[in-house]
């Protein structure tokens, strides 16, 4: 008596058997969500920076720390 032999199936029948497709809708959600959360980190890293740098200069007892605003000039004389 032989052994049976495993049954070899074709790639079509191997993808169904898989988990189903994520739908456009999720995965767009899914990247607009990441995108966001990317932008609002770098946005919020930034700030951060720019917190501890002005602390930095507190601490060092420097008269200059705040930020210069010029005032805007007018074309207009």
């Amino acid at each position: 008596m032989k052994p049976d032999r495993p049954r070899r199936t074709d790639l079509s029948e191997r993808r169904d058997h898989g988990s189903p497709p994520i739908p456009d809708g999720v995965l767009a959600l899914y990247l607009i969500g990441l995108a966001a959360a990317l932008v609002l980190g770098y946005l919020f890293l930034n700030k951060m920076l720019d917190i501890s740098q002005q602390e930095d200069c507190m601490l060092a007892h420097r008269k200059d720390c705040a930020a210069i605003e010029l005032p805007s000039r007018s074309l207009a004389r």
